[in-house]
């Protein structure tokens, strides 16, 4: 009965996914895409898409395109997912009826995150339709591991505090360096010291390689998929698990 009654938020959870979240960078990634794609086929020497230089660029267009919209909508969607609520005391409103918490935060972070993986489909279908053929569902899949990572991260981020979003893209921005700093060789410039905290940093660099291998259209490794995945769920439990103990009033 409480379930059904929650099921028929996702609507509007989507809505509001789809409208305020989403289309900004949307309209973006289209812009540039279009953008390119246009200047290529109109060019003083037009691109052939069905050659190899064209696939080659179809896709370098699909991964441009693709990592501007996924961060960005992931990073908008889960974006005070929680925190709002609280800090503007909305729980009032929406928990006023017999709805689990965790159940309704757990619900509203399915349904932004199954909209960016059909949004980035399309956007990959139309990219298509003026190019060649592309990774479609390797778009797909680029598109939910972006929202598990980031999803996860942002989730329980917002279930602790309402800085939440600074909070969010500070940790993004140092585990992005950090990690970086970690993998030169020969010899890494960080402390050794700093090297095991460095490996519990967000995956980031796994994230933007297992992408780029998807829009290629190639396999990608499983260890990569399983640390992605394993991160960003690990930190999805703990923000359940943290919502269900903690006050919703801030």
């Amino acid at each position: 009965m409480i379930r059904s009654g929650m099921l028929r938020y996702a609507r509007y959870q989507a809505g509001d996914f789809l409208l305020q979240k989403a289309s900004v960078p949307a309209v973006l990634a289209l812009f540039i895409g279009g953008m390119t794609v246009y200047m290529s086929s109109r060019g003083l020497v037009p691109l052939d898409w069905s050659t190899e230089m064209g696939a080659a660029s179809a896709r370098a267009v699909l991964k441009q395109a693709s990592d501007l919209f996924f961060p960005l909508a992931a990073f908008l969607g889960v974006n005070a997912i929680s925190s709002a609520d609280r800090q503007h005391g909305h729980v009032r409103f929406v928990f006023s009826k017999p709805v689990v918490v965790p159940f309704y935060y757990l619900q509203q972070w399915a349904v932004y995150g199954a909209a960016l993986v059909l949004l980035g489909g399309a956007l990959a279908v139309l990219l298509q339709l003026f190019t060649t053929t592309i990774p479609v569902v390797g778009a797909m899949e680029a598109a939910a591991l972006t929202w598990i990572l980031v999803g996860g991260i942002g989730y329980l981020c917002s279930s602790v505090t309402r800085f939440d979003g600074a909070l969010l893209i500070l940790g993004w921005v140092v585990s992005n360096i950090l990690r970086s700093m970690a993998s030169m060789q020969p010899e890494s410039p960080l402390p050794s010291w700093l090297l095991p905290i460095v490996k519990a940093l967000p995956p980031v660099d796994r994230l933007d390689t297992a992408r780029s291998a998807l829009y290629a259209g190639q396999s990608i490794g499983s260890g990569s998929v399983l640390h992605v995945v394993g991160y960003g769920l690990a930190c999805l439990a703990l923000g359940t698990l943290i919502l269900r103990r903690r006050s919703l009033i801030t």
